[in-house]
């Protein structure tokens, strides 16, 4: 039968500094709503453990996720020997915010002595929570050595900062004519899961001026986010005339077609100043110039 090695709630020998050998978390952040993995770890060790005991008193609006059973879930670390032979459970404690860890070895298996990761609990925080700093206590922790030695309880504090998750469409120009960028968006204040719905109506033929791209759930999966729109800004494009044709030898009664064109793409219009000695036709989208003297005194003028 195998031997269990018990961590005892009473105090017996206090050995060595009870905060060389110790049980610490990472500060994280965590979007209300929202859940993040928090490790708990073993530092610093001196001495053989074989068990381990301690309170996590969380702060309101927090707290651990279960599995489908409806236990707290837990992910055992690497740092653990023999993961059969460790028993571990997390325990809360009635209606209070209070978890009780307990840890321990069926055999006489020392945890190794270096730095790591015991185990896992995934926090969650309520959509309700208010955003900023809060403060969460690991107290009462003891720690049983194979021979049965026992540390004098301490405790330790840990950081979760509370965040809001924002999603914001960014910004973007173009000129017109030209079709709209693909739209892209940043976020802020935790990990968002799956992707947001960006849309913007304007199009290519769109006036000059400011349209919203509007911004929105999509098949994201976060609980609580807040979406904000961007702006896409369509500036008048720039553009070259360019006109080639050589007028100096069209003799009366001569009809020229004219060849304008605009780098654009948009249609090109002609006026002239007076038509003593020619005039201008428009058949559909062509212009032509008709000639009616030897030489010309006025000047055609294109533009768009």
């Amino acid at each position: 039968m195998k031997k269990l090695v018990i961590i005892m709630m009473a105090l017996l020998t206090c050995v060595g500094n009870a905060m060389a050998d110790r049980i610490s978390v990472d500060s994280v952040a965590v979007a209300k709503g929202d859940s993040v993995m928090l490790n708990f770890k073993l530092q610093n060790t001196e001495h053989d453990y074989s068990g381990i005991q301690f309170d996590i008193i969380l702060a309101e609006g927090l707290s651990f996720a279960l599995n489908s059973k409806g236990k707290i879930s837990i992910q055992r670390g690497s740092h653990l020997n023999g993961e059969d032979d460790f028993a571990l459970s997390v325990v809360k404690q009635g209606n209070t915010n209070v978890y009780k860890v307990l840890g321990y070895y069926s055999e006489p298996y020392p945890i190794p002595e270096k730095d790591g990761v015991l185990f896992s609990l995934i926090l969650k925080a309520d959509e309700k929570m208010n955003i900023g700093n809060i403060s969460c206590t690991i107290s009462d922790i003891v720690m049983s050595t194979t021979n049965a030695q026992k540390f004098t309880p301490s405790h330790t504090t840990f950081n979760i900062m509370v965040t809001k998750l924002i999603v914001t469409a960014k910004n973007c120009t173009r000129e017109y004519g030209e079709q709209n960028p693909e739209f892209s968006f940043d976020v802020e204040g935790g990990i968002l899961n799956g992707m947001p719905s960006i849309t913007c109506n304007a199009t290519s033929n769109s006036p000059v001026g400011v349209y919203p791209i509007v911004i929105s759930k999509g098949n994201v999966s976060n609980s609580c986010v807040e979406y904000v729109n961007g702006t896409l800004t369509i500036e008048k494009a720039y553009q070259t005339l360019l006109w080639e044709q050589d007028f100096s030898n069209i003799k009366n009664g001569e009809q020229v077609e004219l060849t304008a064109t605009a780098s654009s793409g948009l249609e090109v219009t002609y006026t002239m100043d007076d038509s003593d000695v020619f005039s201008l036709e428009q058949v559909e989208n062509m212009w032509y110039l008709h000639c009616y003297g030897d030489r010309f005194a006025s000047r055609v003028r294109h533009h768009l």
